[in-house]
């Protein structure tokens, strides 16, 4: 009868114990069992693990436990945040929290939703309670930093004669204005009385309460002159990636020519396709970070006058830190485009340089088929409030022979107001009076 017992209890380890922590207690004393037990739960990753007894005996004293733990999801979900959002939306954000095992760490949970949201720069925070004797509830504060904003930036570029002239741009920015998480960007740059751009694009997290968001965008060229570029993308952000956010999308554009530039040799084209972007953004703060990284990429793949044309962008920084008050900053720009066969038609080619992109030059100063421009920056901040910056831009262009680079220092000052950036920069064989400046405010709304 003994080895009966015995094959039974080794019968039941074998089914019950598998991969479970089994544990053996040389005492029989429930006092001190107790204590044990309490400290191996309270230290217990997995909120819900208890100890269940396998077999005791005496003689010499010791008791038996295993492991136990449970699949548990919350029963009720309550979701609060500082700045006013719509119950749909608000639901949908938390949704990951629905069938996650709170026995475990949801941890990962809460950074998808970090990830997955441009106003979130710090994870929720969370809280668990008992609500009616019997159920779970799990209370979420989701923190998010909206930030409208109206802002302009003015720069004055010394001609060939010596003369200045001044360009600029102008950008409103309003997040949340419906209650919905939501943005809206209205753009527009003049570069000079033959050179405009405007841009609008509007992005819902969760239209209508759905799970996918929207993101449409509309943007008009004119091009000293010679040509206008329209361009069309309605992308849906998908949703269930962990590091970020994935859009899958449709684009469509046209190129037209005007008089001068059909002297000029420029010929009207349309292109469609099919677009895919990702992004990342982890900084720490929404203005003047010093944590983090950024991270968007984008391709398109369509056809252009029939002809099958690709076209991928990225845009990625990262933060160094060196001490309380110190950091490195390297980033990189790049952006190619690709015929099947073909030259690139130059109203396609990629434009850039000036206030944007490779500072230390006139705007849209280069173009070309590929380009990369990798940047190293220097930060001082004495505090969040003010930084000081030393920079190099270098672009690495296929088609010249040699490389451009922009050397310069800039400041910035936030506010409970606004914010105000100055940059002065060089190019490469300029003196010191031949940079160009630039200047920057936005009102925060």
């Amino acid at each position: 009868m003994h080895i009966f017992r015995i094959l039974v209890f080794i019968l039941y380890c074998a089914i019950h114990l598998n991969g479970k922590q089994v544990i053996q207690l040389n005492t029989t004393d429930s006092t001190l069992i107790k204590q044990n037990l309490d400290s191996l739960i309270k230290h217990s990753k997995n909120l819900t693990t208890e100890y269940r007894l396998i077999s005791y005996q005496l003689n010499p004293d010791s008791a038996t436990y295993f492991q136990h733990s449970e699949y548990k999801q919350p029963d009720t979900l309550f979701a609060v945040s500082h700045d006013p959002i719509k119950k749909k939306t608000l639901d949908q954000i938390i949704s990951p929290l629905r069938l996650v095992d709170i026995g475990k760490d949801i941890k990962p949970a809460l950074n998808k939703i970090r990830n997955h949201y441009y106003f979130l720069t710090k994870t929720p925070d969370y809280q668990l309670g008992i609500l009616n004797k019997d159920q779970l509830g799990l209370f979420i504060n989701i923190r998010p930093e909206f930030q409208s904003h109206f802002s302009g930036l003015v720069g004055a570029v010394q001609n060939i004669d010596k003369s200045w002239n001044l360009t600029g741009e102008m950008d409103f920015h309003l997040e949340n204005i419906w209650q919905t998480a939501g943005e809206i960007n209205i753009y527009w740059q003049k570069l000079d009385s033959a050179s405009q751009t405007l841009r609008i694009q509007m992005y819902e997290p969760h239209p209508f309460g759905w799970m996918l968001g929207t993101d449409l965008s509309y943007s008009y060229e004119i091009f000293d002159g010679l040509f206008t570029d329209t361009k069309t993308n309605v992308a849906w952000q998908i949703p269930g990636f962990t590091f970020g956010s994935l859009y899958l999308g449709y684009v469509s554009g046209k190129i037209t020519p005007s008089s001068k530039g059909e002297l000029g040799g420029y010929l009207p084209s349309r292109f469609q396709g099919l677009s895919v972007s990702f992004n990342h953004d982890s900084h720490n703060r929404r203005f003047l970070p010093n944590q983090g990284s950024k991270l968007d990429l984008g391709t398109d793949i369509g056809t252009q006058d029939d002809v099958v044309y690709i076209q991928a962008e990225i845009e990625a920084d990262h933060y160094f830190s060196l001490s309380e008050n110190w950091n490195i900053v390297t980033s990189l720009w790049g952006k190619i485009i690709n015929l099947d066969h073909g030259n690139v038609p130059e109203p396609r080619k990629v434009r850039f340089g000036g206030i944007n992109r490779l500072r230390g030059y006139r705007d849209q100063e280069f173009s070309a088929d590929a380009v990369s421009i990798p940047t190293l920056a220097l930060h001082y901040l004495p505090s969040m409030y003010w930084r000081t910056e030393f920079f190099i831009d270098m672009a690495l262009i296929k088609a010249l022979d040699h490389i451009p680079i922009g050397l310069g220092l800039g400041f910035s000052q936030l506010t409970d107001e606004a914010v105000i950036q100055v940059q002065y920069a060089l190019s490469k064989g300029n003196n010191l009076l031949g940079g160009k400046l630039h200047i920057s405010w936005i009102s925060r709304l």
